[in-house]
Parts: structure tokens; C-alpha cells; sequence
């Protein structure tokens, strides 16, 4: 059975389906398209389906209980499955199951055990500097397994359960409010801070016991949500009671899936939440509710939304509103891309989503720093989407010289962006205010978190250097604007307050390529001062782990790794003083570490066919560090939506 064209789906009318233009649109004088009905499964393609699944389950088996003599030597980067061109409804092949529990985690039954087999394997192929085995190697190994036990034993989701967290009306006013003010200070603050309606969060506990008055379910999620953020603002980083509202936010969710009908907040709703979830380093979590925001706009066509212009300003208003939903949702979809591996599921495509403006109704007199913000925020974000394009267009980009120059010259670029609009010197000048400082900083480091992505993702595996000396300059860049910008034990200010998360995200973006080039570094003296910057890192992730008890195996992790490379960096010394190897020449083995500090871990190869193989010990690391447990096959982004 035919559809109707989009334009009278939009407006509502009746379309008589004629193709290739139906009689509405002929008359209008406007194009007329049609999309595709996406075809569901029969019944004998999901037994096929099926029979595939169960027989390659049956051949993991096998493989995992067989000789691990029997796996070939990795030779390909664990990000390389990524690099395809994928889009939202043939990579996320997911269904939605809102019954699933949110409160229950398997990390240590799923990625610390893969991570754990993966350093085993590439503690005995690494390439390093070094080849003499010594107890102090063993004992900083010991540590790392320590870490990586306890960060294995974490659970996110549940460590506020008990917490008491019935809250006054004075204080949930006081909530929603400070949440709407930092709402204003957002990396894009009109993106969340035109969509709430403030009285009605407020005033919700009042009437959600009322019989009279029916609340949408997602109306919950955002009232946690606000909830989370405004006594963090209030309170202080770390609080109990402000952290069990994330435990909130998820005990909201099942029912605003079950919910029969979409709102107009979904989107908004979805795109927080995600957010959220990355602040408390529930990554795959996070992703979830990603695909949801994607989902949403998708479905509403937002990612179609002047392809027609509108007829009138009120409309147009509107739009703008969508237009910082959309572009939001297409620059996390690159941080998703970059950072953590994960699909491609927003695609940009030129002349179909204009960029918000600067001027609109509701803001006329925008500041200076609005409009910078503004401009840098929509610059970075279409020249990264552009350069995502230009990638997956090129599937031989890994052997291509031409996609690695352009690489680097979009890389510069952003580099020159920065410089061009004297963004580092604004953070550092004294006289700009401090809430402003740590905004501009957030655009910072990330512009070089997608500089140390966009390297990663078209890096040459076969014998090219690890790190590139682009990386290595944006790597040093987030980890010192990290340590200038994040807190002690006790906040000065709200800003600081706000930004708590540049300790615990940012990070985690730049730490493991200074590993890569540490250990790849054959004169102890070249990496000296990275080891000491990872080491302030360490120190600052430890004392921000006294405001939450979550952060502290994260912190441990990584001072962990600062110890075994302290210790590799001290015994390339003393081989050096000794003349042992004064050609710095490259052995092929890391030390024969003592395999018994990982006793406590089961043998669980992961060396699959579909190319999940570590490139080395911190790229494995780093590879399931950086990724979160959860059970896949939830979210469907693309169920009821067309193919692109």
C-alpha cells in the first residue's frame, strides 16, 4: 500500500499518492516526495535470522573453549569495525523492551572480563623499549589488577538505592530553578533552556497524587533530571541525596517507553538523560538514550525541517527551537562516533537542517559571548560532520595517504577555529567571569577530543606510529585545561560546582593516547613530562573520588597505569645507564610480568572473526575502560522510519 508524500503527511491534508508528484504538491508548486515503507521481517526470514545467530553462537563456543594456540595474532585496531559508514537503522539493530530491569548491572561478567583477557594477551606482544622482566613491573601489574577488580565490582546504578531522598517544596523551587539557571550555562545553553516549563516541574509533586490530573510519564524523567542537576547545584558535588536522583531518572523511564503516544518534550527528554548518564560514566546507558533523541527526530522529521521553508515567523520560531535539538543531537552523535566507537546514526546532509539563528524573537540583543559560542558550536560541529562524511566515503581510508592529509588539514583547521576566535586566551584571562571561562573551556577540550578522535579513527595500523604529533599536541591541550579547571575537595564557586565533570569525562578522551606514546617512547627523557602530567591527573581524579564514591575505581585505574608506566619509564633508565641498550632499539616482547596478579580472572579469549582485536595493551584498555555494561537489544531507532 502506497504512502502519502511527506509534505501532506506534514500538513495533514489528503494526498492522492499520484507519482511522481501528487496533484497537492503540483498545485502548490512545491516538491513532492515520497518515502520508503521500511519492510518488516516475515516469519521466515526471523527463523532465518534465528538459525544464523544460533549457529554462530554455537561457533563462539567452540572458538572459547578450544586451544587459545588456535587464534590468530591481532592485527587490526579494535575501533576498526566502526569505521564503515553506518547509519541508524542498519547498525543499531535493537528492540525496545522498557520491562528490562534498570537497576541491575553485569560489568564484570561482560567487559572487565574481555579487558582483562586482553591485557593478558598484550602483556606478552606489546612492543616497548624494554625487555628485561623486573619484581617492580610485577608489583605496579599487581596494582593495575587491583584497580581493574574493583572497577569490575562497580555498580553504577544501584549505589544510592537506600539513600533517603523525599525533598520540601521550598527545596524542590529552589531545585527546579538553580537546574534552569544551569541550564543557561550549557556547552549551547538555549538547547535545553527554552523547553521547560519550570511552573509546571515545580508544582509536580503537588498534583502527581491527584486523580484529577493525568502527567505524562516523561514529564517524570525530566523532573528527576532536573532534580539531579539542581542539588548538585545547591549541595555540592557528590551528595547522596543529589546523586540517588539519577537512580530516579531511571526508575521513571519504563513507564514514559510504555507511554501510547510521543510528546513534543521526548527529544529534549531523551537528549538530557543522555547527557546525564555520561556525567555519571554510564556510557552505554547513555547510548540508549541517545538513539532515543535520534529516534525522535527522525521521526518527526526534524532532520528534514527546511527542506520547506516556513510560512510563517511563528512557525519559523519554532523551528529554531528544533534546529538546537537537532544540531545537539548531531554533535554528540560525533562524540559517540569518535570517542566511543559507536555508530553513525544522525548523518549530516547539506541544505536539509539550517543552523539556529543568532538573532530570534525570544533573544534580540544576544551578547557577545552568545554569539561566539553560537558560531564556534555550529563551525566545529558541520566541519566534524563533514569530515565523518568524507571518511566513510573513502572504505580504503586505512591504505588512503589522501584521507589521512585531509585529515590532518581538518584537524589544523579546528586548531586555527580556536586560535582564530583567542578561545585559550580567554580562559586564562582573569577579568572574563569564571562561569564563562569554564564554558569556553568545555568548547575547547572538546574540539580536541574530536581532533583525538578524528586521528584515531583513520590511524594506519601496519607500522605507523601510535600517537601522531596532532594527537599528541591536543592530548597534552585536555589533560592540562582538565587540571587547570577542575576542583579540589571543596568547590569555591558554582562554576566549579557545574563543571565537575571535566575530571571525570574529559580524561578519558586524551590519557590513553600520552599512554600510547609513552610506551612507545625509547628515551625516557621524550615522555618525562607526560608522565608527570597523567600523574597530576591521577592526584586530582583521587581527591575529586572523595565527592563520589563511584569515581574511585576510575581514579584507581588510572593511577594504577600511571604506576606501571613510572615503573617501565624508571628500568628504561637504569638499561640506559648501563649501556644496555644505547640504540633505544625496540624489543618485540613486553617482560615476562608475573601472570599470577591476574589468577583472579577467568581465561576468556576474545579474538573474534569479526575483527574485535586489540591493536595493543592501552588500545585494549582504553577500547573497554571507556565502554559501560548494558544489555543490548533494547532501543530501536529506526522501527517504524524508512531506510536513508
Amino acid at each position: 500500500m502506497k504512502i502519502a508524500c511527506m509534505r501532506c503527511k506534514r500538513k495533514k491534508i489528503k494526498c492522492d499518492k499520484i507519482e511522481p508528484a501528487c496533484n497537492q504538491c503540483t498545485a502548490a508548486k512545491t516538491e513532492c516526495q515520497y518515502g520508503e515503507r521500511r519492510q518488516r521481517l516475515r516469519a521466515t526470514q526471523q527463523r532465518g535470522s534465528m538459525q544464523h545467530l544460533s549457529e554462530r553462537l554455537e561457533l563462539l563456543e567452540n572458538r572459547m573453549s578450544g586451544p587459545a594456540t588456535e587464534f590468530s595474532p591481532p592485527t587490526t585496531s579494535p575501533t576498526s569495525r566502526y569505521k564503515a559508514p553506518s547509519t541508524a537503522t542498519t547498525s543499531i539493530d535493537q528492540v525496545l523492551s522498557p520491562a528490562a530491569s534498570l537497576m541491575t548491572s553485569d560489568g564484570q561478567e561482560s567487559w572487565v572480563y574481555r579487558m582483562a583477557s586482553d591485557v593478558r594477551r598484550n602483556l606478552q606482544s606489546q612492543e616497548t623499549p624494554i625487555s628485561t622482566p623486573t619484581p617492580r613491573i610485577d608489583d605496579a601489574m599487581l596494582s593495575l589488577n587491583e584497580a581493574l577488580e574493583d572497577l569490575g565490582r562497580l555498580r553504577i546504578r544501584t549505589h544510592s538505592r537506600d539513600v533517603d531522598s523525599d525533598l520540601g517544596a521550598e527545596e524542590v523551587k529552589a531545585s527546579i530553578n538553580a537546574f534552569v539557571q544551569l541550564m543557561g550555562n550549557m556547552v549551547v545553553p538555549e538547547t535545553f533552556a527554552i523547553t521547560f516549563d519550570t511552573d509546571l516541574l515545580c508544582v509536580l509533586p503537588n498534583i502527581s497524587k491527584s486523580s484529577y490530573v493525568k502527567v505524562d510519564p516523561g514529564v517524570y524523567v525530566m523532573y528527576y533530571n532536573a532534580l539531579y542537576y539542581g542539588l548538585h547545584q545547591i549541595r555540592g558535588p557528590g551528595d547522596t541525596v543529589a546523586q540517588s536522583m539519577y537512580l530516579k531518572v531511571l526508575e521513571s523511564v519504563p513507564a514514559w517507553l510504555n507511554a501510547p503516544a510521543d510528546t513534543d518534550m521526548d527529544g529534549h527528554t531523551a537528549a538530557l538523560t543522555a547527557w546525564t548518564a555520561i556525567v555519571n560514566n554510564d556510557y552505554e546507558l547513555s547510548w540508549k538514550f541517545h538513539c532515543k533523541a535520534c529516534h525522535y527526530i527522525k521521526a518527526r522529521e526534524i532532520d528534514l525541517l527546511d527542506v520547506i521553508p516556513a510560512k510563517t515567523f511563528d512557525e519559523e520560531d519554532k523551528r529554531n527551537t528544533q534546529r538546537f535539538l537537532y544540531w545537539h543531537i548531531l554533535s554528540i552523535d560525533a562524540l559517540y562516533r569518535l570517542i566511543y566507537g559507536r555508530p553513525t546514526v544522525v548523518r549530516w546532509v547539506a541544505n536539509k537542517v539550517r543552523p539556529p539563528a543568532v538573532f530570534r524573537p525570544g533573544n534580540m540583543h544576544p551578547s557577545p559571548s552568545q554569539a561566539m559560542l553560537l558560531v564556534v558550536w555550529v563551525r566545529y560541529t558541520m566541519m566534524t560532520a563533514e569530515m565523518l562524511n568524507e571518511v566513510d566515503n573513502n572504505l580504503s581510508h586505512e591504505r588512503d595517504e589522501g584521507i589521512q592529509q585531509q585529515v590532518d588539514d581538518f584537524c589544523i583547521k579546528l586548531e586555527d577555529l580556536i586560535a582564530e576566535w583567542k578561545m585559550e586566551s580567554m580562559i586564562i584571562d582573569e577579568d572574563v567571569p569564571q562561569t564563562l571561562r569554564y564554558l569556553i573551556a568545555d568548547h575547547v577540550m572538546n574540539i580536541y577530543a574530536i581532533i583525538i578522535g578524528m586521528r584515531r579513527l583513520v590511524q594506519v595500523v601496519p607500522n605507523s606510529s601510535p600517537v601522531n604529533a596532532i594527537t599528541l599536541r591536543a592530548a597534552r591541550k585536555v589533560a592540562q585545561i582538565t587540571l587547570d579547571f577542575t576542583i579540589g575537595p571543596a568547590p569555591a564557586d558554582t562554576a566549579q560546582s557545574i563543571y565537575f565533570y571535566f575530571i571525570t569525562f574529559y580524561p578519558f578522551c586524551a590519557v590513553f593516547s600520552l599512554y600510547e606514546h609513552i610506551l612507545a617512547c625509547a628515551n625516557p627523557e621524550d615522555c618525562e613530562q607526560d608522565i608527570q602530567l597523567l600523574e597530576r591527573v591521577g592526584a586530582t581524579m583521587a581527591e575529586a573520588s572523595a565527592l563520589r564514591s563511584d569515581f574511585v575505581p576510575f581514579a584507581r585505574t588510572i593511577n594504577a597505569l600511571n604506576k606501571v608506566s613510572r615503573t617501565i619509564q624508571d628500568e628504561r633508565r637504569k638499561e640506559r645507564g648501563h649501556g644496555d641498550d644505547a640504540t633505544g632499539a625496540t624489543a618485540h616482547t613486553m617482560p615476562d610480568f608475573d601472570m599470577s596478579a591476574f589468577a583472579s580472572f577467568s581465561e576468556f579469549p576474545s579474538n573474534f572473526e569479526d575483527g574485535n582485536q586489540p591493536l595493543g595493551f592501552i588500545r585494549a584498555l582504553e577500547n573497554d575502560f571507556t565502554s559501560r555494561n548494558w544489555n543490548e537489544g533494547w532501543w530501536d531507532v529506526g522501527a517504524d522510519l524508512p531506510h536513508t
